[in-house]
């Protein structure tokens, strides 16, 4: 099963992320844009695993306390034909002593995984293409404030409709 580790945004952070995908979607040529209940903050990518029990183990000794994020800022990674949008996280303290708690339980598990530098954000949708008249800032929300209380365990299935992620496990956050 393909899975990755994630903080889920709480409702009203979620139906705020809603409108974003929908003003870029209205104001696109093209793009696929992600769906509605899989808006995620991706922590590690893990990738193709056998059973979910070993990143469950690494998350269950997870000794972070639940803090904030403030979203803010659009912006895209690749060529302007084929760009990936994102909304952009202030990579705070916490969030990078959380990334490195979970990088550090995961390798005592064992487990491989993506180990890239962590660059935090959101996507809103991929292949996206803008009209050159649409300056995307204008798109952008307010800064959002997003409080992290948990860590999820995702699987990540393709469906007919498109890719569909299911929460295996939760892991909160208390210190």
């Amino acid at each position: 099963m393909r899975l990755f580790t994630a903080i889920l945004p709480d409702a009203d952070t979620d139906r705020a992320l809603q409108a974003l995908v929908l003003r870029l979607r209205e104001a696109s040529l093209r793009g696929n844009f992600v769906r509605p209940g899989n808006l995620h903050l991706t922590l590690i990518f893990l990738g193709e695993l056998p059973s979910p029990e070993p990143a469950r183990a690494a998350m269950r000794s997870l000794a972070a306390e639940p803090f904030s994020l403030t979203l803010e800022g659009v912006g895209r990674f690749g060529r302007a034909e084929q760009a990936l949008w994102w909304v952009g996280v202030n990579a705070s303290a916490p969030l990078q002593v959380l990334h490195a708690q979970l990088r550090a339980a995961l390798l005592a598990q064992r487990l491989d995984f993506d180990d890239r530098p962590y660059r935090p954000h959101l996507t809103l949708g991929r292949q996206v293409r803008l009209p050159p008249d649409v300056d995307p800032n204008t798109l952008a929300p307010k800064a959002l404030t997003m409080p992290v209380r948990a860590v999820s365990l995702m699987r990540s299935d393709r469906g007919p409709e498109g890719l569909v992620y299911t929460e295996l496990f939760r892991q909160p956050l208390s210190g």
